[in-house]
């Protein structure tokens, strides 16, 4: 599921900045304000999308689960090879 997130984040974040590029290089070459407006409306709405799914939290919260779970794991298993229970800190 993270690996979903983290292309879902690339892959909008991209296409968002691949729109702003072609506005900015379409507008000064074609003089055509619709055309840039379109863009500009495109990009928006991407980019509205990726900050209304919060992509980036979500990747980030994944990330933060991993590390507390393998931490947990980590902990566990010291204890089982016979590191007193005082010391294991509560989950």
């Amino acid at each position: 599921m993270l690996n979903h997130f983290k292309f879902c984040n690339a892959l909008f974040n991209g296409m968002a900045l691949l729109l702003m590029a072609a506005g900015m290089i379409a507008g000064p070459l074609l003089e055509n304000s619709t055309l840039v407006a379109c863009l500009a409306a495109v990009r928006t709405a991407v980019k509205t999308w990726t900050d209304f799914k919060k992509y980036h939290f979500k990747v980030a919260m994944r990330q933060f689960a991993f590390t507390t779970y393998a931490k947990a794991l980590t902990e566990l298993k010291t204890h089982v090879r016979g590191l007193p229970l005082e010391g294991l800190e509560g989950f």
